[in-house]
């Protein structure tokens, strides 16, 4: 049990890092290095996006017995996986801002 916690824990860090590090870097880059930007985007950021988008429905079915009493199961639906979903599928590649 506690070998998982702690390979999820490294898991959910190390995508925080990958994530944060395209868009600091993105600020410092010129204009014209937009291919490595895709390369980025399509090796790194988009695979964290799809893990990121499968963390989120879990979460969302986690947590809908407490949205649905509360009506917030639009919001969740949006946030938890909507939000994940179009940054990984519908974003152009190389544009790793968020929205």
């Amino acid at each position: 049990m506690r070998s998982l916690m702690k390979r999820s824990l490294t898991v959910v860090l190390f995508a925080v890092i990958v994530v944060a590090q395209p868009s600091m870097a993105s600020e410092q880059m010129p204009a014209d290095r937009k291919g490595g930007d895709m390369v980025v985007d399509a090796l790194i950021v988009r695979p964290m996006g799809l893990l990121g988008l499968a963390l989120g429905a879990v979460t969302w079915v986690v947590a809908l017995p407490f949205t649905i009493p509360s009506g917030s199961v639009d919001a969740a639906t949006e946030n938890l996986v909507m939000k994940p979903t179009r940054y990984t599928f519908q974003r152009p590649l190389g544009e790793v801002q968020s929205e």
